[in-house]
């Protein structure tokens, strides 16, 4: 269950990608998308138990990264004997999959507390009760 709520997360993030680099006018959906991947984050640690939960967070966004260029963005190839230059904001394709799964598992991880919250203040209400 975990899984696919990651899955459909970084899903999310590759729609937000494709509206953002697809339409001309920044629509109120595309920040709705954005932040209906941030839920499905949270979410994942909500209903998720144990590090399996913050470690399908990471994967999923770390998937998400590695197919968002060829899907989506289609960069062209540099042709042969061109240098690779970079402006100073550049990050590799490395750094972006660690940072992807980073904010993730951050994600996920406020979910798992938010989830430990809720028992602890159920426990609380029960006992006082």
């Amino acid at each position: 269950m975990t899984g696919a709520i990651a899955v459909l997360g970084a899903s999310l993030w590759l729609l937000w990608n494709a509206e953002h680099e697809f339409t001309s006018v920044r629509a109120p959906w595309t920040g709705l998308t954005l932040a209906a991947s941030v839920g499905a984050f949270v979410t994942v640690g909500c209903v998720g138990r144990g590090p399996w939960t913050v470690l399908a967070s990471a994967c999923a966004a770390g998937f998400a990264v590695l197919v968002v260029d060829p899907l989506i963005w289609r960069s062209e190839p540099l042709p042969a004997g061109v240098p690779e230059s970079c402006d100073p904001g550049c990050i590799g394709l490395g750094a972006a999959i660690v940072i992807a799964g980073v904010a993730a598992a951050v994600l996920a991880t406020m979910g798992v507390i938010t989830r430990r919250a809720a028992q602890v203040i159920r426990r609380r209400s029960a006992t006082a009760a």
